[in-house]
């Protein structure tokens, strides 16, 4: 990390994605509480690169919800899927794989958190997604 951000101004895209995978490198560890500054750090860096309407900034969205939904917070979790949706579906159209893996993460929270027929609509919505591809 600290390479990068001798390279390049502390809010650099590239260093985005090392943050990005550092997050992810923690989660897959089981250390969520350890990932999270990692993961907020990514997304707010990108928000202020590229703007929250990137769609690298739809895969940090999510990676942080990942993050969150680890840690138990649904709530906080839910807000990150929507936004990755909401980011991807602009850049790529309602019609993208993007969108349909959105799509199903939203889908597993909503599960998660008891909202089942929504998760139900938003599953179907990604398989017709991915049968039409």
């Amino acid at each position: 990390m600290s390479i990068q951000e001798r390279a390049f101004v502390p809010v650099h895209p590239a260093i985005s994605g090392t943050l990005t995978s550092l997050s992810a490198i923690l989660l897959g560890a089981g250390k969520a509480a350890e990932a999270e500054p990692f993961a907020r750090r990514s997304l707010a860096v990108l928000e202020k690169t590229w703007g929250l309407r990137h769609p690298r900034a739809a895969i940090a969205a999510s990676n942080l919800a990942d993050v969150l939904s680890r840690r138990g917070d649904s709530t906080a979790a839910r807000q990150f899927y929507e936004q990755a949706l909401t980011i991807d579906e602009a850049a790529y159209g309602p019609s993208h794989p993007r969108v349909a893996t959105d799509l199903k993460n939203l889908a597993r929270m909503l599960e998660k958190m008891g909202e089942k027929t929504a998760a139900r609509k938003l599953t179907a919505r990604a398989a017709a997604i991915e049968r039409a591809q």
